[in-house]
């Protein structure tokens, strides 16, 4: 009756350690595919920066672009103020000696 009782425990606990590798395995297939998961996200992310760090770099160029074309712009228009003043000025002068 002890072997009998003694080959039942082995049974039970080789069951036990079957159902325990069984549960380890399946929680590492599940933590493996969310690590898998996961890296794909941030490969996915670094290639989102990427493309956000050239859009990034192409409006600061534009903007650039802009601001040197405003101060262009501002710059000629102050010129050409000068340059009508001066022309006001020479008319007065030509015509006031006239």
């Amino acid at each position: 009756m002890e072997a009998h009782l003694t080959a039942e425990a082995a049974k039970e606990k080789e069951t036990a350690l079957l159902i325990a590798r069984k549960e380890a395995e399946a929680r590492t297939s599940i933590l493996e595919g969310r690590i898998h998961a996961l890296e794909s996200t941030l490969e996915e992310y670094r290639r989102l920066i990427g493309s956000l760090q050239e859009q990034l770099k192409a409006s600061q160029s534009q903007t650039q672009e802009v601001v040197l074309k405003s101060i262009e712009g501002a710059s000629g228009a102050k010129t050409l103020d000068v340059v009508n003043k001066l022309a006001l000025e020479q008319t007065r002068a030509t015509s006031g000696r006239g």
